[in-house]
């Protein structure tokens, strides 16, 4: 699976990352995944990706289980 140019999959970027995103999955309000989420993984800018590998408090606490 690819993404658009200028964006990134999250977790090939920053190891260790921890997300939820609920409607690849079968845990959210509709009961069941929601057409066009095919992954259960997050996109985004290559901008997003470098200001979070620069803040160390960021990539912390999204490493932590909620």
């Amino acid at each position: 699976m690819s993404v658009e140019t200028g964006f990134v999959f999250l977790d090939e970027v920053l190891s260790g990352v921890r997300w939820d995103a609920k409607y690849a999955t079968w845990d959210n309000f509709t009961g069941t995944p929601v057409d066009g989420y095919e992954v259960n993984r997050i996109v985004g800018s290559h901008a997003l990706a470098d200001a979070l590998l620069e803040n160390e408090v960021t990539k912390e606490a999204l490493r932590k289980k909620w």
